[in-house]
């Protein structure tokens, strides 16, 4: 949004929200389905599948079996701080496993960014630019000076 004011974080959010889903709906949308984990049950299963090696589809399957039998085997009073007792402990699956890892190569790759996404300025609007649009409720824009 361009030099946008608005009556509250809830309505800049909202303005926010409304003009990035009118730009691009389909695939933010998409994006949202594959961060739950839902896009097999709309598009079907993928192809990724077939790429992943044998070896690596045991490992992880191993490692989530090895992990689920320590919770198992080791009651869960008798497990360390600060999950001891914890019901929020619970057994994982491979998928659970592979989205950790994702997680982590995400978190490992954006650190180095940051810098450069706080202080990124939008790009100069010339007379030619847009006009004033809709950016959805309780979201007023200001004309920059000059």
């Amino acid at each position: 949004m361009r030099n946008s004011q608005a009556d509250g974080y809830r309505a800049l959010g909202a303005g926010s929200g409304y003009t990035q889903a009118q730009d691009a709906v389909c695939i933010l949308a998409d994006q949202f389905l594959k961060v739950r984990g839902e896009r097999a049950r709309y598009f079907g299963r993928g192809p990724q599948d077939a790429y992943v090696e044998k070896e690596l589809q045991e490992l992880v399957k191993g490692y989530a079996a090895g992990y689920n039998q320590y919770l198992q085997d080791t009651p869960a009073d008798q497990r360390p701080a600060p999950c001891k007792g914890a019901n929020w402990v619970k057994p994982i699956s491979a998928f659970d496993l592979l989205a950790y890892h994702l997680d982590l190569s995400l978190f490992d790759t954006l650190i180095p960014l940051l810098g450069y996404v706080a202080n990124a300025q939008p790009p100069q609007v010339s007379a030619g630019g847009r006009g004033p649009q809709d950016d959805g409720p309780g979201v007023h824009h200001r004309r920059a000076p000059g």
